[in-house]
């Protein structure tokens, strides 16, 4: 089986005059449909397969090979006033028994469906699709709701990339970062051997307890410390065991 631009949809024959016509068909599980979501600009084949359904079942129907199926779609909050937004009346018979299914190709890139979603991110249509005899004598409409999106792509070339705002790119490097263990009953701690090729423009630093009953301490960078070798903090308390980490981070200037 291969891939193709279709839509398939399953019609309850007996949910005429307005009520919901779509059905869920899932292997043997069938249940009530739901509105297709379609995206506006799309064209592909569309597939009606007409069904009746019982306990639970649903049944592959014969509909004549004389019929004359028509789809029309308006917008649904102003149905009585909206153009036709898109339509496809060449429905044709294709395969027989449980494939018996009836097929057109469906537009949806028409300058009314344009112009009636505007800038709207997606709207309600409402669809008939009208099954008529071969002299339009007689008829009958399965009518039901799809919402279509509007298209995020139209075609369009990949768009031009834009200078960031800041930080742009390279504006902030982050060069070194680490996690030391904080001595027992000390009050500071020294960095060193970092043998850095720049001297640090920052250096963030946080401190972590070994637990939740852990006393809570804070360390502060002395600035004059700072150098292509390392750092000194001075931390808000003596640590009063073991288990205390320094964790840092160290960023270079802005080039």
């Amino acid at each position: 089986m291969t891939w193709e631009r279709q839509v398939d949809l399953y019609i309850d024959t007996a949910k005429v005059g307005g009520e919901m016509p779509l059905l869920a068909i899932d292997g043997t599980s069938v249940s009530d449909g739901t509105s297709p979501y379609w995206v506006q600009g799309d064209h592909f084949s569309l597939r009606l397969f007409f069904r009746t359904r019982s306990d639970g079942e649903a049944t592959a129907i014969d509909m004549p090979a004389t019929a004359v199926m028509v789809l029309a779609a308006r917008k649904q909050s102003t149905i009585h006033t909206s153009p036709l937004l898109f339509s496809a009346d060449s429905f044709a018979l294709e395969g027989t028994g449980d494939d018996a299914c009836w097929v057109a190709d469906l537009d949806l890139h028409t300058t009314n469906l344009t112009n009636a979603i505007g800038s709207d991110r997606e709207i309600t249509v409402r669809i008939d699709i009208e099954v008529q005899n071969v002299g339009n004598t007689r008829r009958l409409t399965y009518q039901f709701d799809a919402i279509i999106r509007h298209q995020s792509y139209a075609g369009e070339g990949s768009p031009d990339p834009a200078e960031p705002e800041y930080p742009a790119p390279g504006s902030l490097v982050v060069k070194y970062c680490d996690t030391e263990d904080i001595a027992s009953g000390v009050d500071d701690h020294t960095v060193t051997g970092l043998a850095l090729d720049f001297t640090p423009a920052q250096v963030l630093v946080t401190v972590r307890k070994p637990a939740a009953a852990g006393s809570n301490i804070f360390a502060t960078v002395r600035d004059d410390s700072i150098s292509d070798d390392g750092f000194i903090v001075d931390l808000s308390a003596t640590t009063p065991g073991a288990g205390y980490k320094l964790d840092y981070l160290i960023i270079e200037a802005a080039s």
